[in-house]
């Protein structure tokens, strides 16, 4: 007995040195878990090693108490080391992925010019917009900058209406706080009572944009 309650004491503090080893929560928790199930294991092993069953089918106690002491030192060791190496492979990949350049999503830059309100004109005047009508749309765009803005590309759109054709994209110079009269055309292949076909007029150079409100023209 005596013999059996130094090896387990002697067990307890080389578990207990062990675990005071760990930098981590995960790390003693892992190591706990190891001793326990390896001093199961163990003491299983050990007690049939050290001459099995006795006369009276009780466990061997020498070899029960020493295999569960190997098993205990084993199984935490073990665990410990597999929670190492588990957290250094999440320390590794962590630092990979925060070294990886962040990639942002680039937001075109204003155009610096203004759009006046949208009007209309249709061919019969009843303000909508018929099969086989050219509808046209005007605006004021102005140069806000002190700067002149060349390649300006001035583009009539009506969302992929299927319902309507646009005048092809106009192309100017603005001068410094110059202001000019766009007037663009749409052409209606067919209609949908009640629908409406929503118009923008969009304004870009060098990657700058700008754009209108948008402007409803219900069908007829």
């Amino acid at each position: 007995m005596r013999n059996k309650l130094t090896t387990l004491i002697a067990g307890m503090l080389a578990l207990a040195t062990l675990i005071t080893g760990c930098t981590t929560t995960g790390q003693t928790f892992a190591g706990l878990t190891g001793a326990a199930i390896g001093s199961n294991i163990g003491g299983a092993i050990g007690a049939a090693s050290g001459g099995g069953y006795g006369r009276w089918h009780h466990y061997n106690g020498r070899g029960a108490a020493l295999g569960s002491l190997i098993g205990m030192g084993v199984g935490a060791a073990l665990g410990v080391a597999i929670q190492k190496g588990a957290e250094e492979n999440e320390r590794r990949a962590y630092e990979y992925e925060s070294q990886q350049p962040v990639q942002q999503q680039r937001v075109p830059e204003r155009l610096p010019v203004s759009i006046s309100g949208l009007t209309y004109y249709d061919g019969n005047g009843d303000g909508c917009m018929s099969k086989g009508e050219t509808i046209e749309v005007e605006t004021y765009i102005q140069n806000e900058s002190s700067q002149t803005i060349y390649n300006v590309d001035i583009m009539l759109d009506t969302q992929n209406s299927k319902y309507a054709t646009v005048s092809s994209p106009l192309t100017i110079t603005l001068e410094p706080n110059q202001k000019v009269r766009y007037s663009g055309r749409i052409y209606c292949r067919r209609v949908k009572s009640g629908r409406a076909v929503p118009v923008t007029i969009s304004v870009a150079s060098d990657g700058r944009t700008a754009q209108s409100e948008t402007l409803s023209i219900y069908m007829k």
